[in-house]
């Protein structure tokens, strides 16, 4: 009669189903109980992983493990070299950056001295031609009072070689009309 209840329990199950709950029956309860069935397991994905670190078939193994770890050591010390050569460019472009400042700084002083310095020079030679113009009006004045010495000084002698019975000439020599061009293009 026990293999009776037993056979009749797994014919039940069978036909009817198992739904993950004990399987009461008066003769077998203290004999039978139906645990839930395990499901299978599926890999669980993760979205900051790749496919391949899931469903590597190395990785059953263990083969893969190595393999994988070394690789990322090789890329992390690859980025540790890229960082440390960015951080030394880096302090390098800051201290050329600091040396082109105090460059820029010194220019710009020498620059304002020399606009001074123009400045001063202009005004200086806006001077020495204002002097300069009045240099040559005093000039020009004086050979004017010269030339006008000069024409009176011809005129006495002239004066006086007519006293004297001479013939005064009758035309003024070339350096006289020179010279009294030059004094009335004053």
């Amino acid at each position: 009669m026990k293999y009776l209840a037993i056979s009749m329990l797994l014919v039940s199950v069978i036909v009817g189903g198992c739904d993950e709950k004990t399987i009461n029956l008066p003769d077998a309860q203290e004999h039978l109980t139906f645990a839930p069935a395990k499901p299978e397991a599926k890999p669980v994905s993760n979205p900051n992983l790749p496919d391949s670190a899931i469903d590597n078939p190395a990785r059953e193994t263990g083969q893969g493990d190595l393999a994988d770890n070394l690789a990322l050591h090789q890329k992390y010390i690859k980025t540790v070299e890229l960082l440390l050569k960015s951080q030394q460019e880096g302090t390098a472009l800051a201290e050329k950056n600091r040396q082109l400042a105090a460059k820029v700084a010194s220019l710009t002083e020498e620059l304002q001295d020399a606009k001074v310095e123009i400045a001063d020079a202009n005004e200086m030679l806006m001077t020495l031609g204002e002097e300069l113009k009045k240099w040559k009006s005093d000039i020009f004045a004086y050979r004017g009072e010269l030339m006008g010495a000069i024409n009176q000084i011809r005129k006495t002698q002239e004066k006086t070689m007519r006293f004297l019975g001479a013939d005064a000439p009758a035309e003024k020599p070339a350096e006289t009309k020179t010279e009294t061009a030059l004094v009335n293009e004053q």
